[in-house]
């Protein structure tokens, strides 16, 4: 059979189309170089935008969008703002909860000039970010209305994708763990880890993988937690996943720690060190917590109480109201092991005043009050302390 002929195809201007190959002619290109540089451009103005806002005051972010005429309105700034308020999460907690509050506002004001399609998945991809992020700033209970709120709106239209799906499911099961649900964790981590699977979404799957261990961790199954955790460091490089390795590495320090093996959690610690280093202000929490546990496995009460007051005020400072009342729970119990009972309550004293000053959920202020008023009567004592940790841990919704 004779190979059929060459045809080319010449434009107006000369320029030559090669039809069988597909290779695009002078004229396709130079329209491509345009739309890549409008884009840039678009870009680049949303990144200034989303950097506007974070310069400006939280009660004052929703009025500049709501005031501008044509800054604030494209699809770009408004996915720009989402992505943002996830990297928030680990930086500032509320300021992640406020951008993301703001994409239905950015999304309102340019109705009509974007698909439903679009405007409901990036809508519903906000609820999630803000769900998740108020779950880890300890708000348990609106946490899950709003995940609740959330799978009501995605029965109605179910047309979002599978990463989509995964993440608001590995999000939903986050909190189903800090309930201490496990049953309805590992239902929803199923799916999550399908999810992930079925959108080719690594660093999805290593969220999930993450949680998972930490599920098994709560149930005292160090050895599957393990396994979870060693599927997260084979799966990532440290260079382009530094923070989920780290969580990785965390929850093997942590499982080292539940078999007794001290020595061995001191030793992988000391081996991924440099993961915890940098300005990320959780990772240094994160670093002083793990210190902390191991010191109070060797009964070094004094520098477990140094590390974990550290690590409360890390968590303090970035939000993380609920880590930062575990951490106080550690430093009551290692001043009580040296005997130092006022000064358990100078320290419970002092954080419930930062906690109600800022409004903290119900569950720290209770816990806070219990060690203080304890403290006082001196009737603290360590299976107090576990006792209140465990409750705190379940957040009973």
């Amino acid at each position: 059979m004779k190979e059929a002929p060459h045809t080319v195809s010449v434009s107006h201007h000369g320029a030559k189309s090669d039809n069988r190959a597909g290779i695009p002619g002078h004229e396709e290109l130079a329209e491509q170089e345009v739309r890549l540089k409008e884009f840039r451009k678009e870009r680049r103005s949303a990144r200034r935008d989303v950097k506007e806002l974070l310069q400006l005051a939280p009660d004052a972010r929703r009025a500049r969008i709501e005031n501008a005429r044509s800054r604030f309105r494209s699809q770009v700034f408004v996915e720009l703002l989402l992505e943002e308020a996830r990297i928030q999460v680990r930086q500032d907690v509320k300021t992640s909860i406020d951008l993301a509050s703001l994409v239905p506002v950015a999304v309102h004001w340019m109705a009509g000039a974007v698909a439903p399609d679009w405007a409901f998945r990036i809508t519903c991809m906000a609820s999630a970010v803000k769900a998740n992020a108020v779950r880890i700033s300890g708000e348990m209970a609106v946490a899950d209305q709003c995940f609740s709120d959330l799978r009501r709106r995605i029965r109605r239209n179910p047309v979002l994708r599978s990463a989509d799906l995964a993440e608001i499911t590995t999000g939903e099961a986050a909190l189903r763990y800090e309930q201490r649900k496990y049953d309805d964790a590992e239902r929803l981590l199923d799916k999550a880890i399908l999810h992930h699977r079925l959108a080719g979404n690594t660093r999805g799957l290593a969220q999930a993988l993450i949680l998972q261990g930490q599920v098994h961790s709560a149930r005292q199954v160090f050895d599957q937690a393990n396994r979870c955790y060693a599927k997260v460091v084979a799966l990532l490089e440290p260079e382009e996943e530094p923070f989920l390795v780290q969580c990785a590495v965390t929850g093997q320090v942590n499982c080292l720690c539940g078999l007794g093996d001290y020595d061995g959690a001191e030793e992988l610690l000391d081996a991924h060190r440099g993961l915890y280093q940098g300005n990320d202000r959780y990772r240094t929490a994160a670093l002083r917590g793990l210190e902390g546990e191991i010191a109070i496995g060797r009964g070094l009460w004094a520098t477990a109480a140094a590390s974990y007051t550290e690590c409360r005020d890390g968590c303090l400072e970035i939000g993380r109201d609920h880590d930062a009342t575990i951490a106080c729970l550690q430093i009551a119990r290692a001043m009580l092991e040296q005997g130092q009972i006022e000064q358990v309550l100078t320290m419970a004293t002092e954080v419930l005043e930062i906690f109600r000053a800022r409004g903290a959920e119900q569950e720290a202020l209770s816990a806070l009050i219990l060690i203080q008023e304890a403290a006082a009567s001196r009737t603290l004592t360590a299976a107090i302390l576990n006792k209140v940790r465990r409750q705190l841990e379940a957040h009973a919704v």
